[in-house]
């Protein structure tokens, strides 16, 4: 699960890179959150291209837009690992 902006400084893009190179099949990246805080907010060019490049897999990837804050611990609580690709 990735929980955060989807903003270059997260490093979305490296969490979807790697993809390729995770030999178990049975997995799905849940990716929570939205360009500023706002699940229909304008998409920037880096959103057009995460959402471009998880065409790729689309069994794999979950996008579920903006969730509030006190609903986060039921969300993180579906996941086995949590991952925080920062660029920063």
């Amino acid at each position: 699960i990735f929980v955060g902006r989807l903003s270059e400084e997260k490093g979305i893009d490296q969490l979807l890179k790697a993809i390729p190179y995770i030999v178990t099949q049975n997995i799905k990246i849940v990716i929570v959150g939205s360009l500023m805080f706002e699940e229909n907010g304008p998409k920037d060019k880096y959103q057009q291209f995460i959402v471009e490049f998880t065409k790729q897999y689309p069994q794999k990837i979950i996008f579920t837009g903006y969730i509030p804050q006190y609903e986060l611990p039921q969300v993180y609580a579906i996941a086995d690992v949590a991952v925080l690709p920062s660029m920063w």
